[in-house]
């Protein structure tokens, strides 16, 4: 218990020494006050305005009450309008409830009259609409609340106004609340009335009510109501806080607020007691839609002595919490903590204030009973509390203090160049990107960010030796000419892409990571120091050789868009991710790094790439190069392949296995590749995001059989036969063949590559063919004597070379449908396909099958695939 008490006792010191204190910066007394006032009975802000109530000050009647409403100005709250009831009367109370909105500001007397007043154009406050008290319609409201503090709330759309007594509520004294709602022309009417689901005699039901949102709470002796709007826009009563019975007398005020998912319910000691610490509990709106208490705050550095009225009068903001005169800041993980006792320097007792209100960073402690001399001559006055007098730090850049102004950082709330050093050091993450910011000065006193974000600014220098705890650095999109990180020892990750950077120094940046400096205009840059580097972006500089030997962590490099003629990446063993296009390399060596999985080399002077080694290389881009032959035959988990616009490219091997993961091929204009490896050819022609040359063809073995993608032409005009066809790639000519049918003599015509066009005279009987060769391979069109019809088989449907038949035989050929096929072979046959002359398969049959017919086969020519167990048969078949 001892370890538990110093380790909280640390932890409320360190706190204490990070969170900023407070001083006083203004006193307002009433302009015309005399004995017994009250002025500060009641107190609320919003941002530019403070109100006052002043409720025993007498203007033509006594004790009528008076409001007071103060601009804020540079130098503080100014100019007071002094407002009266416009049917004021002797101890009425004017001011008894008061609280302000934007440019709404409503005020109850002591009788339960409420006037709600507009700020007009001229910054004047005009009475805009009143609810008079004594009936029981919707308007009607009437109170005798002395005793209380706050029973008109006003936020920007709701107005809430408690009753003491109601004519139509059975239970005497009960309570009720009305609600109103804004309507377009700033008007506020009737919405609902709220009554206790239990209601007391004298149980004061609305004589204290906050509301925040779609939140709402309301006291009466017994306890706190929790209200919630519902969907179909009711208040409805979700919760009943109880209050201990030491607070049940009806003459204790315990005032509760809420700000957003907090709320706090003070609990001054019961008067009539009086022995002990008053308290103020904490709540949190959980996840079940229920308030639940999450902790118990009591006064603190009182020397021992008992606070009973502690928790009389309390505000909450996001960041800040004010007890009487006791100041709370919440911590990083949400907790309340003590931060200060609020000065002040006529020793009086703020513990005892009767309203509390925080505005921003600004503190106000208001207090009805202060008289300087006399302790029963209660004039009373309002303190206004601001962060302790600040080493000013000056911010010249009126975008960037804007941006602090807008961040909440800047605490002083005013465009005047200068923030308080002891803001600057609070912020922890400076987020100032897409702001117009030309000019960072000032960012030095922020010590203690270790993230900085000025993306898409107007930098032109970006110094930051001052903020050494910096991790994360994201400059990019800037105008950068300079740069400094020397004392940036904690960074880990710098990006500055997209800049005007030639030359950067990040020696003593041992730790970084991630380093981002595409697009700038460096020339050499030394990352040797740089070993706990992981990513290394540098494209589109001015690059003429870069060494990364060092840098053993680097999983990803993209050095793309330079001038780098080689780089050693021997050492990168962790290397996954590699982009060095657009450069002069004539060399890529990747044998060391087996991890690699995407290479973008597109653009240098390589010509060869192997990539043997990289078996889990999954993406390879490689166009625009020098390369004879690519061969990517090993690696089995390839996606995507782009190797196009390679002009000397004459093999490629994409047959790994699994072609049927190649999701994306762009093998075209590469004018000297007509055959690329593949798996299964019919596969690669049927996929459309394979992309290729169309003199190009797919097969199982290259070099293909030369074959004519186009069929070639003729004419046959008196006996004169006129050949022409489309020049085939690569090939080293032509054959002509002229067959003589009766007398099987054959001539056979050789003719050069530059040849495209052929004429001879035919006899009668005579048939014809041609093809392209390669030494003395090619296919042939078919045997005709006409000009109709000319076909060329693919090559994917023959067996390289010469056909294998081993005394294999088919007849009748040709045969008409319905025919049967005979197929007289010795050997069993394990599958008999046949296609059509346009790749399609119209029959196929499984098993030792010699004898087959066919049925509606339109006439023409067919291969006929024959399979056994060693090898691959096939016939030219028609049918007539």
């Amino acid at each position: 218990m001892i370890k538990k008490s110093i380790l909280l006792f640390i932890l409320i010191s360190s706190i204490n020494n990070f969170a900023q204190n407070f001083e006083l910066s203004q006193e307002i007394l009433s302009s015309n006050s005399t004995v017994d006032d009250h002025f500060g009975w009641n107190v609320s802000a919003s941002i530019n305005n403070i109100i006052i109530g002043s409720k025993y000050e007498n203007i033509s009647h006594n004790n009528e009450g008076v409001v007071y409403i103060y601009e804020k100005g540079i130098a503080g709250y100014i100019n007071g309008q002094r407002i009266s009831a416009i049917d004021a009367e002797s101890n009425r109370l004017f001011g008894t409830s008061v609280d302000i909105y934007g440019n709404f500001a409503v005020i109850g007397d002591n009788e339960g009259n409420i006037y709600l007043y507009k700020k007009n154009s001229l910054n004047n406050w005009e009475l805009h609409q009143r609810f008079k008290h004594g009936s029981s319609t919707n308007n009607g409201h009437s109170a005798s609340v002395s005793g209380y503090h706050k029973y008109t709330v006003i936020s920007d759309e709701w107005l809430v106004l408690g009753h003491y007594s109601d004519e139509s509520v059975s239970t005497y004294g009960s309570g009720s609340v009305y609600i109103y709602k804004k309507d377009l022309f700033d008007n506020w009417n009737f919405y609902q009335k709220i009554l206790p689901s239990t209601p007391v005699i004298n149980a004061n039901f609305g004589s204290y009510i906050s509301i925040s949102n779609d939140k709402l709470m309301i006291r009466d002796i017994t306890g706190v109501y929790a209200y919630k709007l519902n969907d179909l826009g009711v208040w409805d009563q979700i919760q009943k806080i109880s209050v201990p019975s030491a607070y049940l007398s009806s003459y204790t005020s315990y005032p509760v607020e809420i700000n957003e998912q907090e709320a706090i319910i003070g609990m001054p000691d019961n008067i009539f007691i009086n022995s002990s610490n008053g308290t103020v509990n904490v709540y949190k709106f959980n996840n079940s839609g229920i308030w639940q208490q999450a902790q118990t705050l009591v006064p603190f550095n009182n020397s021992g002595v008992n606070v009973s009225t502690f928790g009389s009068s309390i505000a909450i903001s996001d960041e800040n919490m004010l007890i009487g005169q006791y100041h709370f800041k919440k911590s990083a993980n949400g907790i309340w903590i003590p931060n200060q006792k609020l000065p002040v320097l006529d020793n009086v007792q703020l513990v005892k204030a009767n309203g509390n209100a925080i505005v921003n960073n600004t503190l106000i402690v208001a207090q009805s009973q202060y008289n300087e001399g006399d302790i029963y001559n209660r004039l009373g006055k309002v303190y206004v509390f601001k962060p302790s007098v600040c080493d000013l730090v000056n911010i010249p850049d009126q975008n960037f203090e804007q941006a602090l102004l807008d961040l909440n950082i800047d605490t002083d709330g005013l465009l005047n160049g200068t923030i308080c050093r002891v803001d600057a050091e609070a912020a922890t993450i400076l987020n100032i990107s897409n702001r117009n910011i030309s000019n960072l000065t000032g960012i030095e006193a922020f010590v203690n960010i270790t993230k900085l974000y000025c993306e898409s600014n107007n930098l032109a220098t970006l110094n930051l030796y001052n903020n050494v705890l910096l991790t994360e650095v994201w400059a990019s999109y800037n105008n950068i000419t300079h740069t400094d990180f020397t004392n940036c020892i904690n960074l880990k990750l710098l990006n500055l892409t997209e800049n005007y950077i030639s030359s950067i120094n990040l020696i003593n940046n041992t730790l970084l990571e991630y380093l981002i400096i595409n697009q700038n205009q460096i020339s050499s840059i030394d990352i040797s120091q740089n070993i706990s580097l992981i990513v290394l972006e540098i494209g589109n500089n001015n690059l003429n050789t870069i060494d990364v030997s060092n840098n053993i962590n680097l999983t990803t490099i993209a050095i793309y868009a330079n001038q780098v003629s080689n780089i050693d990446l021997n050492q990168n063993l962790q290397l996954r991710n590699l982009d060095c296009s657009n450069n002069i390399l004539t060399n890529l060596d990747l044998t060391n790094n087996l991890d690699l999985r995407v290479l973008s080399c597109h653009y240098n002077k390589l010509s060869v790439l192997n990539v043997s080694n990289n078996l889990l290389l999954n993406s390879v881009g490689c166009a625009n190069n020098l390369f004879t032959s690519l061969d990517f035959s090993i690696n089995s988990v390839l996606t995507s392949v782009g190797c196009q616009s390679n002009p000397n490219l004459k093999n490629l091997n994409l047959k790994n296995g699994y072609n049927i993961n190649i999701t994306s091929l762009f093998a075209n204009s590469n004018p000297n590749l007509t055959c690329i490896l593949v798996d299964n050819p019919t596969y690669s022609y049927n996929n459309s995001s394979w992309i290729k040359d169309f003199s190009a063809i797919y097969n199982t073995v290259c070099p293909a059989i030369p074959r004519f993608n186009t069929p070639p032409t003729c004419n046959i005009t008196r006996g004169l036969l006129s050949i022409q066809w489309i020049p085939v790639s690569g090939v080293d000519g032509y054959e002509v063949e002229i067959i003589e049918t009766k007398s099987s003599l054959l001539r056979k015509y050789r003719l050069p590559v530059s040849q495209t066009t052929f004429s001879i005279l035919l006899g009668s009987s005579n048939k014809w063919r041609v093809r392209p060769v390669i030494s003395n391979d090619g296919i042939w069109t078919d045997l005709t004597n006409e000009c109709e019809g000319l076909v060329v088989i693919d090559p994917f449907l023959l067996k390289q070379g010469k056909e294998v038949d081993k005394e294999l035989k088919i007849y009748p050929n040709p045969l008409k449908n319905g025919e049967i096929l005979k197929i007289d072979f010795k050997e069993k046959i394990e599958s008999v396909v046949v296609y059509s002359i346009n790749n399609q398969i119209v029959y196929k049959i499984n098993g030792n099958e010699k004898e087959i017919r066919f049925f509606d086969l339109q006439t023409g020519i067919y291969i006929i695939k024959i399979q056994t167990k060693e090898e691959l048969i096939t016939k030219k078949i028609v049918i007539e």
